[in-house]
């Protein structure tokens, strides 16, 4: 079964420009980190009840108007338009994570004009669960969840209900190939699906050289086959409860895709034996998960685990930092199955077991040893659940 993303183009008239929000969960990896850079390469990932929240409002000042947000990094800052329509921001911070929100305006505002629609200006505000009271971020995404919530508001406000989460998935990854991000997409994925979903990865050269057509234009593109892209929702048993740690250490994803890009040639074999034993890893595991079969699910949790650890030895990475092999060994004194999360680096790990194991005692011990346990869960599924790919 396959999602019907065929739906034109068709504006909602009654709800255009009227103040709206969106909510956009965060995310976490259970596996499939690193290996999911590569086209057609999978990875399952979990969507987390901490929302990033965007809200959008008509802006009455010709030309003009603002983005602002409570991440550490942004702040609030004004815009104005050229002649031509571009943005340009006024006394701008130099965070780089304005343009993601300015990837998605353009990319958006592109798809208006080539319908012959009117393009307005707006404010767009942004509050964050995804960080403590410090500012410090717990590492359950921005860059993509600001991009989707900013590309769903958009939807919103111009009356456009997708229900397809195929066409935002490409609208947002079209947007993010504007910046320099490193991201797999997987995050989008996750974002834009809720529950839990295996994602395998476009080819994102592809894409980029399909944008830099003289002739490219998004409408068409959202209706063409992406090569090696795959979506599929999964179910998390009831029997397992997850857990996350969060080490209270920063991590920069970019920077340490960065880093394992610029050695992959060094050694070559051993990054592909590294992405053909995690591509097996993945598939046993998405089985084990539509099965319910826990031993299996906790075997294949702790098999990537052991494959993450050897390309960090492999490549220098220095993803399971000391907290993290920390928050594992804690786990497993506990008979909890565990790993880090994404790039690692820093930011969280995750622990599964069963529901009657001793969550509280691992919560204890982990703050013991400076690691916060974070109260999250699994957030709902967005759409109706079927596997679409094309």
């Amino acid at each position: 079964m396959h999602y019907d993303c065929t739906q034109a183009f068709e504006l909602n008239y009654d709800t255009m420009f009227q103040p709206y929000q969106v909510q956009v969960p965060g995310k976490l990896y259970l596996a499939g980190e690193y290996a999911v850079l590569e086209p057609g390469h999978p990875a399952i990932l979990m969507a987390i009840d901490r929302y990033l929240t965007c809200q959008i409002r008509l802006s009455h000042q010709p030309q003009q108007g603002s983005f602002e947000s409570d991440l550490a990094s942004l702040g609030k800052v004004t815009y104005q338009r050229d002649a031509d329509g571009h943005i340009h921001l006024v006394s701008a911070n130099d965070s780089k994570d304005w343009q993601y929100i300015l990837a998605a305006i353009e990319t958006f505002e592109a798809l208006l004009v080539s319908k012959k629609r009117q393009v307005q200006d707006y404010h767009l505000s942004f509050t964050s669960q995804m960080q403590a009271d410090s500012g410090q971020k717990y590492g359950l995404g921005s860059s993509g969840a600001v991009t989707v919530a900013t590309m769903q508001a958009l939807c919103h406000f111009y009356g456009w209900e997708i229900e397809c989460p195929l066409i935002q998935f490409k609208l947002v990854a079209i947007a993010m190939a504007k910046t320099d991000s490193k991201s797999s997409l997987g995050d989008v994925a996750a974002n834009i699906t809720g529950g839990m979903c295996l994602y395998r990865s476009l080819d994102r050269q592809w894409l980029n050289q399909r944008m830099q057509d003289p002739d490219f234009r998004i409408d068409q593109i959202l209706g063409e086959k992406w090569p090696h892209f795959y979506l599929e929702p999964l179910f998390w048993p009831e029997k397992l409860s997850l857990h996350v740690g969060w080490t209270q250490s920063p991590a920069s994803s970019d920077q340490l895709v960065t880093q394992l890009k610029g050695s992959i040639q060094k050694d070559s074999p051993l990054y592909h034996d590294f992405l053909t034993k995690a591509q097996i890893c993945v598939q046993n595991l998405a089985q084990a998960i539509r099965q319910a079969d826990l031993l299996t699910l906790q075997k294949e949790v702790s098999h990537y685990r052991h494959l993450l650890v050897k390309l960090d030895r492999s490549f220098q990475l220095n993803i399971e930092t000391p907290s993290l092999k920390r928050l594992i060994e804690v786990a497993h004194s506990y008979q909890f199955e565990a790993k880090s999360s994404g790039a690692g680096g820093g930011d969280c790990g995750i622990a599964i077991g069963s529901r009657n194991q001793a969550r509280q005692a691992l919560y204890q011990t982990w703050q013991q040893e400076g690691i916060q346990p974070l109260a999250v869960g699994l957030a709902p599924f967005r759409f109706s659940v079927k596997p679409f790919r094309k």
